[in-house]
């Protein structure tokens, strides 16, 4: 399990060992890092960063915040597998390109509207306006999960480009890439004008 200079790659750290393959139905550590691993770090994190200033009382505001980074952690953790299966392969195939525009301009659109709640003093505002003084909801762990997931996204994208080898599209599926990126086009176009 070591390349050629002594190390392991990051493919095969994911993989369950000769051993734990020799028992079915065991989980084995890699499972249990990925399992157990983002939660806890979230909860760690949680514990350890200021507490954003909300309504909730101080105890409801903590375990807000650990909840807020287990999610953050736990769900960050789940865009990895496809990126290291995608980089080890060299190979896309199976990989839904018009899934990964959606997803990107989804992730896009959360970031803004996450980082717009969080950032901007105007918006937080209007926000207490139109609900009767309350608070935003929204907390750093949501703009850094919706960043990240951008983020992540793009590096997707980018390894479509890289190691696209899908095999020609037919006329339905090329009929669905067709709306995808122009419903894509037309949303960037009107987020656009509305900058």
């Amino acid at each position: 399990r070591e390349d050629g200079d002594g190390s392991s790659s990051f493919a095969e750290l994911l993989s369950p060992t000769e051993e734990d393959q020799n028992e079915p139905g065991r989980l084995c550590r890699t499972q249990l890092l990925w399992i157990c691993g983002p939660p806890l770090a979230g909860a760690c994190l949680g514990l350890a960063l200021p507490v954003s200033s909300s309504d909730d009382p101080p105890p409801f505001s903590r375990i807000s915040s650990v909840l807020g980074w287990s999610y953050f952690a736990a769900w960050s953790v789940s865009f990895y597998p496809q990126v290291v299966q995608n980089f080890s392969r060299r190979s896309v195939v199976g990989l839904s390109l018009d899934y990964q525009i959606l997803n990107f301009l989804g992730f896009l659109c959360y970031f803004s509207f996450n980082g717009a709640l969080y950032w901007s003093s105007y918006i937080q505002s209007e926000y207490k306006d139109a609900h009767h003084g309350q608070s935003s909801a929204v907390r750093l762990n949501d703009v850094w999960f919706a960043g990240h997931a951008m983020v992540l996204t793009a590096v997707t994208l980018l390894q479509i480009a890289v190691y696209y080898d899908y095999p020609p599209l037919k006329g339905s599926e090329r009929m669905l890439r067709i709306a995808v990126i122009c419903f894509v086009s037309g949303v960037v176009v009107c987020a656009g004008g509305l900058l």
